[in-house]
């Protein structure tokens, strides 16, 4: 099984240059090593910046696998700015994500676990975001922002919110008429997110994202994973690495290691494929 990758494999969830933060490598090299490893596509993920301009050029004259990119809510872009995820969408966004680095449930764990390499870099007084304005009420951009979403046929994605608000998210999405939904690493330790409520909210139609950066930092095994994998339903899972890190492996590789570990845990092939290759593509919309 070594070195196993099924082709059209596609990574909804890397990290590169440039970037507020230190990155392995460029869009560009991203790209190109994903084609080598035979895969598909990448999304391109920032923190700071929408990253749908840079996909599309990355799309275009990298040469490599083809390129997405999205938009996050985070300060550095205006929070829950409508307009700025309008202006994004009607360039081509496949993504929504809500807030990571900004997201008071990502703060609040720092602050409870000491800060770490991901730590935001600016902002008054650290002020969080939430997308509640008061207990279970969501703000009204926040739902602005789910029709926007809905309307362009993007995916909502949770980010770093917590359990209560990514339940919240989800069932207003829902409502709305979002039809795409990820859930982001539910196995990292700042969202916590139990088993039961993964598996309650794979059946409200969301999918779970399964991360190898989780495995690698050790918030959870591979055969934690595995488990979680087999209770949720590959048919409600992909598989992302989150990788773009100096001194993690790099985004290809990573994925390749990735699924080795898990076929060692106990993963069959066809559910590989299913979490990397067909539920990356339907999300997408290149099914």
């Amino acid at each position: 099984m070594a070195n196993f990758l099924p082709a059209g494999a596609i990574d909804l969830h890397t990290h590169c240059a440039p970037s507020l933060f230190h990155r392995a490598l460029d869009d560009f090299e991203l790209a190109r090593e994903a084609r080598a490893a035979g895969m598909r596509a990448v999304v391109i993920k920032a923190h700071e910046c929408p990253s749908v301009a840079r996909a599309n050029l990355t799309h275009k004259y990298a040469g490599g696998a083809a390129a997405y990119g999205g938009i996050v809510l985070n300060h550095q872009v205006g929070g829950f700015n409508v307009w700025a995820v309008e202006a994004a969408l009607s360039m081509g966004a496949k993504f929504v994500w809500f807030p990571t680095i900004s997201a008071q449930n990502y703060l609040d764990f720092l602050k409870r676990h000491g800060e770490g390499p991901f730590t935001p870099q600016a902002g008054p007084a650290r002020e969080g975001l939430s997308i509640f304005a008061s207990p279970g009420k969501l703000f009204p951009q926040v739902i602005d922002i789910l029709r926007l979403a809905a309307r362009a046929g993007a995916v909502v994605a949770t980010g770093h919110l917590g359990a209560e608000e990514i339940k919240a998210l989800v069932d207003r999405a829902l409502e709305v008429g979002v039809k795409k939904l990820l859930v982001n690493h539910p196995d990292a330790a700042f969202i916590g997110l139990p088993l039961e409520d993964q598996l309650t909210l794979a059946g409200k139609g969301a999918f779970l994202e399964k991360c190898y950066l989780n495995v690698i930092t050790g918030d959870v095994s591979a055969k934690q994973m595995a488990d979680g994998i087999n209770a949720a339903g590959a048919q409600h899972c992909v598989l992302v690495t989150d990788l773009g890190q100096p001194g993690n492996p790099r985004p290809a590789a990573g994925m390749i290691d990735f699924v080795n570990l898990l076929l060692q845990a106990g993963i069959r092939p066809d559910q590989i494929r299913r979490m990397l290759v067909e539920n990356p593509a339907r999300l997408l919309g290149l099914d």
